[in-house]
């Protein structure tokens, strides 16, 4: 976790949206940098089945790794045994089951596709970086299908994540949703990071989030 600390969101300020926003978004550059934490997030939030690919590629590349590939078929005969959400939320946060992530995932939809609604309750008290990004997949993958602009909402209101890295990633699902409140959020919270953090990168996260929101429209 950083030591810098976001302010309350309702002490962020909404600003008024220009006309033409899209031509002022077209005018915003990403970082320079070629990896950060939000190009990285950006792979999986974006396009869940590059992941599926990549995972798949993974174990090709390992599968001399005997031990590796017999824990991974162990896994995911696991897996599919179990029906538990409680049971496949935890396992997300086991570093043993990270190459299962994307069969867990699935699971987790396929018994509730609800389920996010458990990760943002979850969200709400300590996490591990690994149950984040995990948790993060789970709500693009549901906000792709339809729109979650107000639970994602709700829970930003709640001011359960302060660290400016984690809430920057929160608010780059929401251009997932196909909704058009979101435009104001977005571009409010961009502006907002960007004065008060203008030495990070934190500003890449509404900055995607726009980038899929006009994608969308």
């Amino acid at each position: 976790m950083y030591n810098k600390r976001i302010h309350k969101y309702q002490k962020i300020p909404l600003l008024s949206v220009p006309e033409n926003i899209e031509e002022w978004y077209k005018n915003q550059d990403f970082s320079e940098n070629e990896i950060t934490v939000f190009k990285l997030r950006h792979i999986f939030i974006r396009s869940p089945d590059i992941e599926e690919v990549i995972m798949r590629n993974v174990l090709k590349e390992i599968k001399d790794d005997q031990k590796r590939i017999e824990n991974y078929k162990t896994n995911i005969e696991y897996i599919n045994n179990e029906e538990s959400e409680n049971v496949l939320l935890k396992l997300l946060n086991e570093n043993s089951f990270q190459d299962c992530r994307v069969e867990i995932i699935n699971k987790l939809i396929s018994i509730n596709e609800n389920i996010f609604l458990k990760v943002l309750e979850l969200l709400e008290n300590d996490y591990t970086d690994i149950f984040f990004d995990n948790s993060l997949r789970i709500l693009s993958r549901t906000a792709l299908k339809r729109d979650i602009s107000k639970e994602i909402i709700s829970f930003i209101n709640s001011n359960s994540i302060r660290d400016p890295k984690d809430f920057s990633s929160i608010i780059q699902i929401l251009g997932c949703c196909k909704n058009e409140e979101v435009l104001q959020i977005l571009f409010s919270i961009y502006n907002y990071l960007v004065d008060n953090f203008p030495d990070d990168e934190y500003y890449e996260g509404p900055l995607f989030g726009l980038m899929y929101y006009f994608n969308n429209a």
